[in-house]
């Protein structure tokens, strides 16, 4: 059992590099597009469907990474407060000082 939960771990690690790859470039694309089009076309005002576009080739990554963060911290705090509280230690009966 934890030699395959090892294996699904490393799996679910690759996974997320492989998403946080493919929004990186997505975010670099987009950054790429909107430098592109204020080089050549802002002056003139053409091929302003370079500016949307761009904007939202920049704008999912960033939405993507804050989604996945607002569930990985309501996560832990969902866990965190299924734990029973800790109880403190036991008191001992038998002693005569107390």
């Amino acid at each position: 059992m934890a030699a395959s939960s090892a294996g699904d771990r490393s799996g679910e690690s690759w996974t997320a590099v492989a998403i946080n790859c493919c929004l990186l470039a997505s975010g670099a694309a987009g950054g790429a597009l909107l430098a592109w089009w204020a080089q050549s076309f802002h002056r003139s005002n053409r091929q302003l469907w370079m500016v949307p576009a761009g904007l939202v080739l920049v704008g999912t990554p960033v939405f993507a990474w804050l989604s996945i963060l607002a569930s990985a911290i309501y996560s832990v705090l969902r866990t965190a407060a299924a734990r029973p509280p800790s109880s403190p230690l036991p008191i001992d009966r038998d002693d005569p000082e107390r």
